[in-house]
């Protein structure tokens, strides 16, 4: 049981970051492209 807590505490632990970092990555390639297309 104690493990399926820390599971869960986990996920909403990491899955903020997770999305933060996964939104700012994406933003990234999205410039990226948007560079590549003006060039």
């Amino acid at each position: 049981m104690i493990g399926s807590l820390f599971k869960y505490f986990f996920i909403y632990l990491i899955a903020p970051i997770l999305g933060i970092f996964g939104a700012f990555t994406y933003y990234q390639i999205k410039q990226l492209s948007s560079k590549k297309k003006e060039g």
